[in-house]
């Protein structure tokens, strides 16, 4: 499933007639047009479906220096990441790019993941503490864009 580790890693669109485009060619294009017209931030969506932690470094590791201080990777010290806590304006953001990461869901054997994450007492619906992450959760861990990994 999926591609090799070693391999770079493409922008696909499944059950799409498009083609394949590498991610490294995406995210320059992005870093040369983001703040052409405009200064107001740019927030990339990310469906992440690599499972290799390598190609999830690969991927960081071209945000953070394709994007360079352009990428937001840590909160803004006014705003602090908790729960129900407020995010800055776009006028706060401006000349930035945030990453939104839709992580993929593992199944679970006691129910869906909806369930388990309201037992824990998080928001199943929210995910603003995914604005900072590069990648998605691997089966090795998380690997945050200022080169730390979470396991």
């Amino acid at each position: 499933k999926g591609r090799p580790p070693d391999e770079e890693p493409f922008i696909t669109h499944g059950y799409t007639m498009t083609t394949e485009i590498p991610f490294k060619d995406v995210i320059e294009a992005i870093a040369e047009s983001a703040f052409k017209t405009s200064q107001y931030p740019v927030i990339l969506s990310f469906e992440n479906h690599v499972d290799s932690a390598k190609q999830q470094a690969k991927m960081a590791e071209y945000c953070r220096t394709i994007f360079g201080d352009a990428l937001l990777i840590d909160p803004l010290e006014k705003y602090p990441l908790q729960p129900s806590g407020c995010l800055p304006s776009p006028l706060e953001l401006m000349g930035k790019i945030l990453i939104k990461n839709k992580k993929k869901h593992q199944k679970t054997y006691n129910g869906s993941i909806k369930r388990r994450l309201v037992e824990q007492g998080s928001n199943p619906y929210s995910d603003s503490s995914t604005w900072y992450l590069a990648n998605e959760t691997a089966e090795s861990g998380q690997v945050l864009l200022n080169g730390d990994e979470k396991a």
